[in-house]
């Protein structure tokens, strides 16, 4: 049966596993008022609120494989997938991944992914099965149990929290660097990359989602300092794609201006002072009284 399935492997060009060695995995969360402040006609944004469990904390992208350097790039790995055309999109349509074969999984899953993935709504979690997820060489039922699981871990740690607690605001990019230091050790920011993206109509940095890389058993195991994953060396640093102030969006809200600084670990964010107008002041010409004479 294996050699069968490597033949049709080959015939269809998907590099075969023994020239795929997986290495580590990155779990990509979204933080969801961002997204919509970038790209407004996201199927997500559809009344998003902070009622919303997916408008007040990370949300799951998925858990993507890393390949280890000099091996085939990890991705693509459904060969069914290729037999699936998207249909064409009509006007006034979204685009959606609802031409892919759907998932199989449990009742219970499913909804659990449906709950923490605001992408299942267009398909999204089927378009990244087929991406990414098939080259984990796990089944779709272990795969997304632990993409969930690894998520929800993220949701409940002092990062998420940071994130959400500065909803509205524009916070230094050293305060959530050091919400995540905090949790998971000094040197565990080289794990970590914030991601930030500018809005269309405001053209302001503003934070989209997280990137956390972590080890295979980090996939397994409750989030822990030891789940996560960095480069060999000293000397790796951190590789932000947020400059060092942006804003957290709020769901739903219009964007506020930009202050002169964003705000730093544990500083309250205050409004620039504006003073108002004041008029000019009113000149009066002085009233000349005639000299005095000299009695004679």
């Amino acid at each position: 049966m294996r050699a069968v399935l490597a033949c049709l492997l080959l015939l269809l060009g998907v590099p075969s596993a023994g020239a795929q060695t997986l290495e580590y995995y990155i779990l990509e969360m979204g933080w969801l008022p961002g997204q919509c402040l970038v790209d407004p006609d996201l199927a997500a944004c559809d009344g998003l609120s902070l009622r919303d469990l997916k408008g007040r904390n990370l949300t799951l992208i998925g858990l993507k494989p890393q390949a280890r350097p000099g091996s085939a790039p990890l991705q693509d790995c459904d060969p069914l997938a290729r037999a699936f055309t998207p249909p064409p999109i009509g006007p006034g349509e979204r685009a959606t991944h609802c031409s892919l074969p759907p998932l199989r999984l449990g009742a219970e899953l499913a909804q659990a992914l449906a709950d923490i993935m605001p992408g299942v709504a267009t398909c999204a979690d089927r378009a990244y099965w087929s991406r990414h997820g098939a080259c984990s060489m796990l089944s779709p039922q272990r795969y997304f149990d632990r993409a969930v699981a690894r998520a929800r871990d993220m949701q409940r740690t002092l990062l998420n929290a940071a994130i959400a607690g500065s909803v509205g605001q524009h916070i230094a990019r050293e305060a959530l660097a050091d919400a995540f230091r905090q949790q998971f050790g000094p040197d565990s920011e080289v794990s970590l990359q914030l991601v930030c993206a500018r809005s269309k109509q405001y053209k302001q940095p503003v934070l989209t989602g997280i990137r956390v890389s972590l080890n295979q058993l980090g996939t397994m195991k409750a989030l822990a300092p030891a789940s996560l994953w960095s480069p060999a060396g000293s000397a790796a640093q951190p590789a932000h794609r947020c400059p060092e102030g942006f804003l957290v969006a709020a769901p739903g809200g219009a964007e506020p201006p930009l202050p002169a600084e964003p705000a730093g670990p544990g500083e309250i964010i205050v409004p620039p002072f504006e003073p108002a107008p004041v008029a000019p002041p009113v000149l009066e010409a002085p009233v000349l009284e005639p000299p005095a004479l000299p009695k004679p």
